[in-house]
């Protein structure tokens, strides 16, 4: 889930993510990425995002357009 917390439409909105290994080390070189499309303020939107896991993955990077 994205939550548009400002008072400005955010276009584009992206997450990437990577899956960590137990060593606590990124696993491989592979970047997931999903789109959430444009979030009017306030708005929230969701999506599935493939190979993510709970407490398995850390997100790297969360952008939007014009950012």
């Amino acid at each position: 889930t994205a939550v548009n917390n400002t008072d400005e439409l955010l276009e584009d909105v992206f997450v990437y993510y990577k899956t960590l290994h137990t060593d606590g080390n990124f696993f491989g070189g592979i970047t997931y990425r999903v789109d959430f499309g444009d979030l009017e303020p306030g708005a929230s939107a969701q999506t599935l995002a493939g190979h993510y896991r709970s407490g398995g993955t850390e997100i790297v990077r969360v952008g939007w357009a014009g950012q």
